[in-house]
């Protein structure tokens, strides 16, 4: 996905011949014949009109299997397969730079959402307490604002306070999202679980452990482990059960990774920051639009 903000010469796309200002795969292939291709892999096709040589135009409705042949053909032209093939079989090749490399080398190698899967499923996870939670927070909180820093230019412009306002506001929100989107990986078939670290979990029958090294549990302590319990048998579950419906890829959970970045509602924020909040959640939709055509 091109980066945000980038600007580059447009060129015609080699099936289509619509316009695209990034080389996706490598190749002069626009965003949607890029995202068609990836999804299409594996699937069977029939040609409208039997002829399999159906033109291919930016507008209206194309023959699918006309248009998968023709990305294949372009693809398998310039060699971006064997390149991918060679790249998984050395281990001393970094990854490469180009986002769109990646998600194309994700479709034609492996499905990243199964192998994140796979890892959830091999790794270790312990209950969280109060402590380990507190220092996941911090970990996060510095995630979050190289995020911020990396990903938005205008963000580093900011005040330190403004800053620190927005990525504790996105720290509520995101933090909940991506420890129930984990959650669902790592346990499948206890809806009551979620993530609060890298190898922690909460789940309400571990309340008592998890305030065990709170510092000042106070006289309210049975009544936060009461809703906890709570929480975990409706709130919990009822959030696995969306997300589970939902199922993100990858590149529809880094965009609701930046709409929740910038989603501000009544936050003490300068107008500019309100304008640019409103110029990325824009940018950031019509991404996905291009992305699901």
């Amino acid at each position: 996905m091109r980066r945000i903000g980038a600007t580059s010469k447009d060129r015609s796309c080699l099936v289509c011949g619509g316009k695209t200002s990034v080389a996706h795969m490598g190749l002069d292939v626009c965003r949607a014949c890029t995202v068609f291709y990836r999804r299409s892999i594996g699937r069977a096709y029939t040609c409208r009109t039997s002829s399999n040589e159906c033109p291919i135009r930016t507008e209206g409705t194309n023959c699918r299997k006309c248009r998968f042949d023709i990305i294949d053909r372009v693809v398998k032209k310039s060699g971006l397969l064997a390149q991918c093939k060679s790249s998984e079989s050395d281990d001393s090749q970094g990854p490469s730079t180009s986002s769109d490399d990646v998600m194309i080398g994700q479709s034609i190698s492996a499905d990243a959402t199964n192998k994140c899967t796979y890892e959830c499923k091999l790794q270790q996870f312990y209950p969280a307490t109060f402590g380990s939670m507190t220092s996941s927070n911090r970990i996060f909180l510095s995630a979050a604002m190289t995020f911020g820093s990396t990903t938005f230019p205008e963000f580093c412009n900011f005040k330190d306070n403004e800053q620190w306002t927005i990525i504790k506001n996105f720290l509520f929100r995101f933090r909940f999202f991506e420890g129930t989107h984990r959650a669902g990986k790592a346990f499948p078939e206890k809806l009551d679980r979620t993530l609060a670290g890298y190898t922690t979990y909460m789940a309400g029958e571990n309340a008592d452990n998890y305030y065990s090294d709170c510092p000042s549990p106070g006289s309210h302590l049975e009544d936060a482990k009461r809703l906890m319990l709570q929480m975990s048998k409706t709130v919990w579950v009822e959030n696995r059960e969306f997300v589970e419906r939902l199922k993100p890829d990858d590149n529809e959970f880094l965009a609701i990774a930046g709409i929740m970045f910038w989603t501000f509602e009544d936050l003490p924020v300068s107008e500019e920051a309100i304008r640019l909040s409103e110029r990325y959640r824009t940018e950031i939709l019509q991404e996905l639009h291009f992305y699901y055509r």
